[in-house]
């Protein structure tokens, strides 16, 4: 099993920003909650994750309820389909310095505040994000999509990588360092000022040569393509393919990693610590975004998980979720077992309704009859 297949699993704040933000109705936002197999009570926990595949359900039932694809987050929603709009207008720009002025144009017909501020030298490309309120400054969601969704909207009109020379967060968002590095593709500095992007000054003058053809299928695997598509292997991810193909999964020691990674067991150690992680964290995070995967997206049984993880025990593994994540196991279990349950047919409810009643024998009344030597009750008698 390769690492493409263990995808890195997305900070439950990204959905909680949502639903704080979103105008959609409460029952709108449980349904869609549900549709992604999400539980409620999991948007309090700090640590807990969701995976792509869940957060694009949520996402889709979401975005069909409030036919708004920013959930608020503008002062008028911006219905759907208005992204594919927007890609079908921008391959007619000339260049990637055109393409990012004319889709700050277009968001400003749902919301005059102008978001974007770019800058353009002999030597750099900067691209700030101005929020408009507090809220916005706040979520990691806001902030991380739109400054991912120009950029990666740019790189796929030119169809090549545009890296980065810089990534610049506020300081809040220093506990989102890894996924901002793996989405963005290098480490992030955190600073005081407007977030912001920036690359070398000749990507702004790269020629657009995508068609309109292709932007309906862009507009559709958008969301995918944003979260799921660094420009560049790290040694967090060589690391993460290395754990995956190991047998039983991620069943490698470091000395073993660092060797098959080209490293000393020492030097592997040192990158790692330059980047703020651990060994053992990596190993602990693929095995985390597995499970959460594996309990999403499939009909698995504890036992079954911990054994695909490496673990003997079904209780080991559930230990080490609630670590990982804040909650056990089962919340998500839960969620993806009460839409299920909701759509069984009237008929089949009855149908086990009666069977318990069967189960539990004859009810009371009937027994105090049979003692006293009279007939049971009927039923249809009341």
């Amino acid at each position: 099993m390769t690492d493409q297949l263990v995808r890195p699993t997305i900070p439950i704040a990204y959905v909680a920003d949502i639903v704080a933000r979103c105008r959609a109705t409460p029952r709108a936002i449980a349904g869609a909650l549900a549709a992604g197999d999400i539980p409620a009570r999991a948007l309090a926990s700090r640590r807990m994750r969701v995976s792509i595949v869940q957060l694009e359900r949520f996402h889709a039932a979401l975005g069909r309820a409030g036919d708004d694809e920013v959930f608020g987050f503008f002062a008028r929603p911006v219905p759907r389909g208005s992204f594919a709009t927007l890609l079908a207008l921008l391959v007619d720009c000339d260049d990637v310095r055109a393409m990012l002025d004319a889709a700050a144009r277009f968001y400003r017909l749902f919301d005059r505040h102008a978001y974007f501020a770019f800058e353009l030298d002999r030597r750099r490309a900067t691209l700030h994000l101005v929020t408009r309120d507090a809220e916005q400054a706040r979520s990691i969601f806001f902030v991380h999509t739109m400054l991912l969704a120009p950029w990666r909207t740019a790189a796929w009109l030119v169809d090549r990588p545009i890296p980065l020379d810089e990534v610049v967060l506020p300081a809040r968002f220093r506990p989102f360092r890894r996924e901002t590095r793996y989405l963005f593709g290098r480490e992030p500095t955190f600073a005081a000022g407007a977030p912001r992007i920036a690359f070398a000054a000749e990507l702004a003058s790269l020629a657009v040569v995508r068609r309109r053809s292709d932007a309906d299928a862009h507009a559709r695997a958008s969301l995918r393509a944003i979260m799921l598509a660094p420009p560049a292997p790290t040694l967090h991810d060589e690391l993460r393919g290395v754990l995956a193909a190991a047998q039983p999964f991620a069943d490698l020691g470091v000395a073993d990693a660092a060797r098959r990674l080209g490293r000393s067991r020492a030097s592997l150690a040192r990158e790692l610590a330059r980047h703020g992680s651990t060994f053992q964290d990596i190993k602990d995070e693929l095995r985390r975004d597995r499970a959460i995967a594996l309990l999403a997206e499939t009909s698995l049984d504890f036992a079954e998980i911990a054994e695909r993880l490496g673990y003997s025990a079904a209780s080991a593994f559930q230990r080490a979720f609630r670590q990982w994540t804040g909650v056990a196991p089962g919340a998500l279990r839960s969620v993806t077992a009460s839409p299920r349950a909701a759509r069984a047919p009237r008929s089949s409810s009855r149908a086990a309704a009666t069977t318990r009643a069967a189960g539990r024998g004859p009810s009371r009344r009937s027994r105090r009859a049979r003692r006293r030597g009279s007939p049971p009750p009927s039923r249809g008698r009341r």
